[in-house]
């Protein structure tokens, strides 16, 4: 059994609880980025930072052991992703169009790669401020890009679970692993000393945004079943 949509379902979207989460979350990121802009101080020694109160809070000290985790946690998510992509290639190829390709897959495509297009645009242009701690050089780091990428894959692998499996148990148990995993890496972030508390709590707000914006969309499409 796969999923696939018409064109009539392409336009026949409705606005729904996720979609408003998803500019909610928006909504707060942005509010973040503008009080970035005050109380600005220069608190580790790696430039001015805003809402110093607040980050200074935490002493900040590099720790390999809470990076590494962040690391795994993103580069098996990084996995996933390029699964998704090979499993998305492999149906264009059988189907030869795009519109037969499971509508989740496409729809995830997208906002993955806006979620890079993001990445890149806070680690070239948008630059509000550097890493609490340094090896080599000075780093953008705002808003943490372990964060807000872990939050967004592995919270859409349990809205994925849910398309495909009519199942409690998988439900709610990849839904409990998707937050377990995104606080992981969320504190792992500060503890490891690669982030300041307002770095992190970007990527949290940024991260939530694409998921619930992303299957928002997803569920607002009417979804048709059709045998392979």
């Amino acid at each position: 059994m796969v999923y696939t949509y018409s064109g009539d379902c392409i336009m026949k979207k409705r606005f729904n609880l996720y979609v408003l989460l998803g500019i909610i979350f928006l909504a707060l990121f942005l509010l973040l980025f503008a009080l970035l802009f005050l109380d600005r101080a220069n608190i580790t020694g790696t430039g001015e930072v805003g809402l110093s109160s607040l980050n200074k809070l935490i002493d900040y000290k590099y720790n390999k052991a809470w990076q590494v985790i962040a690391d795994i946690f993103l580069y098996l998510g990084i996995c996933f992703v390029i699964g998704l992509v090979v499993v998305a290639f492999v149906q264009l190829i059988r189907r030869k169009s795009l519109f037969k390709v499971d509508r989740y897959l496409v729809i995830f495509g997208i906002f993955f790669a806006l979620a890079i297009v993001l990445w890149l645009a806070f680690d070239k242009f948008i630059i509000i401020n550097y890493r609490p701690i340094y090896h080599y050089d000075l780093e953008p780091s705002f808003p943490s890009t372990h964060t807000f990428i872990v939050i967004f894959v592995y919270l859409s692998m349990h809205g994925m679970a849910v398309i495909l499996f009519d199942n409690k148990k998988i439900k709610y148990g990849t839904l409990i692993a998707a937050i377990l995993i995104s606080l992981i890496v969320s504190i792992s972030r500060v503890l490891s000393g690669m982030h300041y508390i307002t770095d992190v709590c970007g990527g949290i707000f940024l991260g939530l945004s694409l998921y619930f914006t992303c299957f928002g969309i997803i569920k607002g499409y009417k979804e048709e079943e059709i045998d392979e």
